[in-house]
This record gives structure tokens, C-alpha cells and sequence, in this order.
């Protein structure tokens, strides 16, 4: 088959077959994917005509150019992780069979997102650029290989060098960082980095799982103070600990693809004996088994990497989706008392989402309460405000717990509108040994009533403890007195 036509601007490409009959017809882009997926290979064909010649060195041409962009970075020139991880493997196989040496190093460079705020994206890529060139000048001729990885991220291979080698041109790239600055609209900027090093052995199989280790290292030699350069060690504990750490994240991310977070239950019960349960959502971790577990080291690593607003979206859908399957069981229900993290409180579409949802499904608004804790409430004021009334114009209403666990809970109190305060589980616990707690609780009723906000106590885990809260005068109570955590399909008539 060979190129016949070529379009204008070489937008379109017509082949014919032997017989001179057209045999494809392509836009640009579809010839580039069958390029790139080995769906057409270009030829060498002596006897081709001048003419003929003329097309096929075009085709040919654009094949080099495919390739080429295939395999490096657009805006630094540097080979692209797939080209590296490719080189890499080559490495690793050299390694495995003989006595080679190499190290792998991964970069991070700091103080880069600065600038783009500052200056937009464009002085970013300028920057990123400057620097590119300034690590891979130091690189020179030492047999070593650049690749960019990320937005600020570079990788390299050091071929046939010692770890003593490597460290040594690592701490030249940080010397020449250093000194580096960044100069925009007459102001200079300076970066820094942060460099982990992994020597490749015979026993270093996979390539993923080396720059893994390497980009460990980085992270470590960051949370060290930066201009720092860190070498993995198998038993170092640090690295082991960040180790872990980034499995939970890549466990979050799996467990909220294959919805295996169930929600929960806890009844908060009027202390008058009088009038409807309400609920707190919580949330469990199912795993494949079907096991649940407690959600604490799921909840640390989805708020560590920054997940929990999605974590807090989908227990939102699972609840609205609930309460529209059920609304016999939430005739008896007073609220449903749903929480928000701090990571949503902070988002700019957490509102556009409820929304979203509330239009999905029948929900009955005013048994949705939303709860909040203090932390992030002061954390994110304004937005927490502005969803606040928002939701309450819609007819749900609103939680601040673990109140009195900030020195500042009063004088935001009176700027919060919320409609009821969960006064701090530390408080309640030890009321029947700790006067100066049983004075805070009562305190804390106190100013809540006055403002007419209703007001729980949490950890309520014995009778005694809620017959004080009794005394006290609170409205409702929650915590193992009452009743354990239990699946919400308990509720279901």
C-alpha cells in the first residue's frame, strides 16, 4: 500500500493498493494512532519512482517525528517517563545478568508553584525550563540520562556509576540549584530541590517498584529540610513509615473505586425520653472479604493525601441514595446527621454537588443535618459560612461538634449559624470524677441555650455519666449507654 495523496496543511492522507484502487483514506490524526500502534509501518522501497520516493520520505519523515514525540517531553526536550522506564528496564535486565552497576535518582524541585501563581503558567514552564537544562548540564558527559516524570519531578538514570558517583553529581545539581534564581518582571526567585538515590542490584526487579523506592527517598530527603539528598535503605524507618503510608493511599483510592465504605450507624437520643431518634452517619471500611474494619487509618490517609472530600461525596450518595429507597424508615427518624471534613468544607464544588444530589434523589431536607467539626469550621470560615446558609435556606440544618476543644469556640459561636452543639467527648467522659468538666458542660449549655442552639454530649458510655448530663440539663445524648455503631439497613421496615 502506498501514500497517494496528501491533503492541504497535511490534514488528510489517501493510500492506494497495487492496483492503484484507494485502499485508505485518514485524517492526520487517525494516521498518527495507527503510527504509534504499529497498525501501518512505513517501508524502504529502492525501486520506487521519484515521485513515489518524494511521498514515502514524507511518510517517513512524520514517522521520525511521531516517534520522537512519542518519547520526549514537549516543553524541556527531556526523555518522557515511558522512554525512561523503557531505558531503565534495559538497565535493570544489564544489571541482572551481569556485573553492572547503575543508580537511579528521582528530583523534586520546590518553590516552582510560587512563580506560577505569581505569574501564570507560562514563567512556570520558563522556570521549569532554566532548570532542565541546569541539571542536565551538570550531568554532561558522565553517561547519565534526564527525564522529566511530573509537573516538577525529573528521574535519572545513572548508567554504569557507583552510588559514590552518583551522590557526587547529585550534590553538584544541588550546589548549582542553589546559586540558580529565577528572574520575572524584575524580581528573582530562588528553588530548591530534593534528590533520592536507589543503586539497581542484581535483585532489583521491576522498574516501577525502583523509582518507587527512589521518589521514597526524595520525599524523605524533602521532609528533611530540602537541598538534601537521601539514598534508600531497605531498614531505614522513616522510609518504611512513608512506605506505608502511600499503600494506605493507593488502598483509599481502591476501596472508594469498588465501594467498599458502608455507612453506619449511632443513635443520639433525646434525653427526655421524648420525641424522634436522631442518627449520626459513620462510616465503615468493608474489605474483600467482606469484613469490616474500623476506618481510622482509612480516614488518616485519605485526609494525609488530600481524598477526604472524595470520601465524603461518595457517603453522601450512599446516604441520599438510602433515605430515597427507605422513606417508611425515615418517617421515625427525627435527623440523619451527616459529616463533613474540613478538605470539603474547602471546596469550591461540595455545594454544586449536594445540590446535584439533592435533585437525584427524594430526600426530605429538613431530617438532613450536616456536622461539622469546630477545626474545620474556623479553618475554612467563610466557605463553611456561606455552605452553612446556603443548606439552611434549603431547610437542613447543622452540627459544630467537638465544641470546647478550641480556645476561639465562643467567639465563633456567635458568628456560625448553626443549630445544634456536640459538646467535646473529652469534656463529658470523666463529668461524674471531674468538676471543672461538669462545669464546662454546664457552661456550654448554658451559652448554647441562650443563643437557642440545641446541644448533644458525645461519650455518654455509662448510665451514671447520663444521668449527669441529665442533671445538667442538655437535650440529647450519644454514645455506648445508648447504643454501639450499627449498619444503617437496621433502620429498614
Amino acid at each position: 500500500m502506498r501514500l497517494s495523496w496528501i491533503g492541504q496543511n497535511y490534514a488528510r492522507y489517501v493510500f492506494v493498493n497495487s492496483l492503484g484502487m484507494k485502499a485508505l483514506d485518514q485524517r492526520f490524526n487517525e494516521l498518527v494512532n495507527a503510527l504509534k500502534n504499529g497498525e501501518l509501518t512505513p517501508i524502504n522501497d529502492n525501486d520506487l519512482t521519484f515521485v513515489d520516493n518524494s511521498i514515502e520520505l514524507i511518510v517517513e519523515r512524520l514517522y521520525g517525528q511521531l516517534a520522537y514525540q512519542a518519547s520526549h517531553d514537549e516543553l524541556t526536550g527531556l526523555v518522557n517517563r515511558r522512554e525512561f522506564e523503557r531505558r531503565l528496564g534495559l538497565a535493570l535486565d544489564q544489571a541482572e545478568t551481569g556485573d553492572v552497576r547503575h543508580v537511579v535518582g528521582f528530583i523534586n524541585i520546590h518553590q516552582l508553584e510560587t512563580v506560577r501563581k505569581l505569574h501564570g503558567y507560562g514563567a512556570g514552564n520558563q522556570a521549569l525550563k532554566e532548570l532542565s537544562e541546569l541539571l542536565d548540564g551538570v550531568l554532561g558527559d558522565e553517561g547519565c540520562t534526564l527525564s522529566r516524570m511530573g509537573v516538577d519531578e525529573f528521574s535519572v538514570l545513572y548508567e554504569g556509576l557507583s552510588v559514590e558517583e552518583a551522590y557526587r553529581i547529585s550534590g553538584k545539581q544541588v550546589d548549582r540549584v542553589q546559586d540558580y534564581r529565577f528572574h520575572f518582571a524584575d524580581t528573582p526567585y530562588s528553588v530548591s530541590i530534593s534528590i533520592g538515590l536507589v543503586p539497581i542490584t542484581g535483585e532489583s526487579k521491576f522498574a516501577p517498584t525502583v523509582l518507587n523506592e527512589a521518589e521514597l527517598a526524595c520525599t524523605v530527603a524533602k521532609n528533611a529540610g530540602r537541598n538534601t539528598i537521601k539514598l534508600y535503605e531497605q531498614d531505614d524507618e522513616k522510609l518504611q513509615r512513608l512506605d506505608s503510608e502511600l499503600d494506605w493511599t493507593i488502598r483509599v483510592n481502591r476501596i472508594l473505586e469498588e465501594e467498599r465504605i458502608e455507612p453506619y450507624i449511632q443513635e443520639i437520643a433525646p434525653i427526655s425520653g421524648q420525641g424522634k431518634m436522631h442518627y449520626e452517619v459513620l462510616m465503615r471500611v468493608v474489605d474483600r472479604e467482606g469484613k469490616v474494619e474500623p476506618p481510622a487509618e482509612f480516614i488518616d490517609a485519605a485526609e494525609k493525601h488530600n481524598l477526604m472530600h472524595e470520601v465524603d461525596r461518595k457517603m453522601i450518595s450512599k446516604i441520599f441514595s438510602w433515605i430515597d429507597a427507605n422513606p417508611d424508615a425515615m418517617r421515625e427518624v427525627g435527623k440523619l446527621s451527616i459529616n463533613l471534613s474540613g478538605q470539603s468544607l474547602g471546596s469550591e464544588r461540595l455545594l454544586e454537588y449536594v445540590f446535584e444530589q439533592l435533585s437525584t434523589y427524594s430526600v426530605p431536607r429538613k431530617k438532613i443535618c450536616f456536622e461539622i467539626t469546630e477545626t474545620a469550621a474556623i479553618g475554612n470560615f467563610e466557605d463553611a459560612s456561606d455552605f452553612i446558609d446556603e443548606m439552611r435556606n434549603l431547610g437542613c440544618s447543622f452540627s459544630l461538634d467537638d465544641f470546647g476543644s478550641g480556645l476561639s469556640s465562643y467567639s465563633y459561636l456567635k458568628k456560625l449559624p448553626v443549630d445544634y452543639l456536640k459538646i467535646d467527648g473529652v469534656l463529658v467522659k470523666d463529668i461524674c470524677t471531674e468538676p471543672n468538666d461538669y462545669a464546662m458542660v454546664r457552661s456550654i449549655k448554658e451559652v448554647a441555650h441562650f443563643m437557642e442552639k440545641k446541644v448533644i454530649a458525645e461519650y455518654a458510655e455509662n448510665d451514671a455519666v447520663v444521668e449527669k448530663l441529665a442533671e445538667i440539663g442538655v437535650d440529647y445524648v450519644q454514645g455506648y449507654a445508648i447504643a454501639r455503631p450499627h449498619p444503617i439497613a437496621d433502620l429498614e421496615v
